[in-house]
């Protein structure tokens, strides 16, 4: 591990890295920035999950000004989100030709910004899609009215993923947002309270937002949960827009994995075989990701057959597996192994596609 200082050359910073938050606060032209304890050092995904004031501002602080705020730019949050309504606000951002080393501090957690929950969700959604950051639509339709951005790659895929990873730990044991968790699935997001803007600075009430991405394993949905001036006695986006998220969240994710529920039966009957009618919810290639939910499409590839692994899928707890004959007799033919069916098909790489199709509803 190395630890990162203001003198390291920027850019260089790694997962395993920490970055030392000793004693927990420190002055910066007078002002004070502090965390709610001493964390110590942390590396990134610990900063992430503590919501770490003193880790956001010293590694703001490491890089030159013009590049921090570049990556706000580049990243989508001053600017319009390409959905062409009407009203649409841009946010509001200040720029100036001089920053005090407090204001770059603070604007690492969220203050001298204000953003909007369409252009927080389209900064989530590009983590999602990998680091590609596109314009959102309001209908998903392939002809949209009015000018359109272009897809824009505008972090790395690597640092998007391992940052979607990082915010996994937000909602699990010890992060700020274990109440956004989603029991069955693995959800990524971040909490963000803070003060309300008033003249002259910042008032005693309150905004609450929890930001999510979920599955991480295969991102499908992002939410943006925006609570305004949370009343009682818990003001902290944990306690307050991490429930309303998980609720949320999770009914959509239910949404989305009933839409693709399925029966071996009917997935098959479309190519005339008269399978047993068992529940599956995906399809894989790979028998690491098999379980009770999913069909494993055994084929032989050039390196490497995938009936070779039937094995370890039947071990892993596949109810289904459909795998490659060179038998064109043999097509169709069903055969039980402990708990699982084994179906055989013959021609069942050029049959792929077919099956992608009629179980997702879209080709593969």
């Amino acid at each position: 591990k190395r630890q990162v200082t203001k003198e390291k050359g920027f850019g260089e910073v790694g997962a395993e890295d920490v970055v030392d938050t000793n004693p927990g606060w420190m002055r910066l032209g007078g002002s004070l920035v502090k965390d709610s304890r001493n964390y110590g050092e942390l590396t990134l995904e610990e900063i992430i999950q503590h919501s770490s004031n003193m880790g956001t501002s010293k590694l703001a602080l490491s890089v030159p000004k013009q590049f921090l705020l570049d990556t706000y730019y580049n990243i989508g949050l001053m600017s319009d989100t390409g959905l062409n309504m009407a009203g649409e606000s841009s946010g509001i951002f200040y720029d100036r030709s001089r920053w005090s080393e407090f204001e770059l501090a603070t604007l690492s957690f969220g203050y001298g910004i204000s953003v909007t929950t369409a252009q927080l969700g389209r900064l989530y959604a590009t983590l999602a899609n990998g680091g590609i950051k596109q314009p959102l639509n309001i209908i998903k339709s392939p002809q949209q009215t009015g000018w359109q951005g272009q897809p824009e790659r505008v972090i790395s895929e690597e640092n998007a993923k391992a940052i979607v990873q990082m915010m996994e730990s937000v909602t699990q044991r010890g992060g700020t947002a274990k109440k956004a968790a989603v029991p069955g699935y693995r959800v990524a997001g971040k909490t963000g309270t803070s003060r309300k803007a008033v003249a002259g600075g910042y008032g005693e009430e309150y905004v609450n937002i929890f930001a999510g991405i979920a599955p991480v394993s295969d991102p499908r949905l992002v939410t943006i949960v925006l609570i305004n001036e949370p009343g009682g006695d818990l003001y902290h986006a944990g306690d307050t827009a991490a429930p309303v998220f998980s609720s949320i969240m999770g009914g959509a994710l239910h949404m989305l994995v009933n839409s693709f529920i399925q029966s071996t039966r009917a997935l098959l009957a479309k190519f005339g075989i008269d399978a047993p009618d068992i529940r599956i919810e995906g399809l894989t290639l790979d028998s690491r990701d098999v379980n009770t939910k999913t069909a494993f499409v055994a084929v032989k590839g050039h390196e490497r057959d995938g009936r070779d692994f039937i094995p370890q899928a039947i071990s892993l707890g596949a109810r289904v597996i459909l795998a490659q004959t060179d038998d064109s007799q043999a097509h169709g033919q069903m055969e039980m192994r402990d708990h699982s069916v084994i179906i055989s098909l013959y021609q069942l790489p050029s049959m792929l596609s077919a099956l992608a199709a009629a179980f997702y509803d879209y080709p593969a």
